[in-house]
């Protein structure tokens, strides 16, 4: 499944709007598709960054207290 921006700013705005403060873009490869995963705290996130799980890539973390269309301007995005 190819993950397009629009799904990108579509999960972004879900977290915003559920008060989370970031966001991970998780690749699952058993199952080919990317999904949210939102965070709390920044060191939550890290932690999901460092050990994404079996079979799992985080592709791009985001800041939802940021700009999103400036984020989703870059390639990848990182925080």
């Amino acid at each position: 499944m190819i993950t397009t921006k629009n799904d990108i700013g579509q999960w972004f705005e879900e977290g915003v709007k559920q008060d989370y403060l970031y966001m991970a873009v998780i690749g699952d490869y058993y199952n080919d598709e990317d999904y949210p995963k939102f965070f709390k705290t920044y060191e939550s996130l890290q932690e999901k960054v460092k050990n994404p799980g079996s079979m799992q890539k985080v592709m791009e973390t985001y800041d939802l207290s940021k700009d999103m269309w400036e984020q989703l301007s870059n390639r990848r995005n990182f925080v």
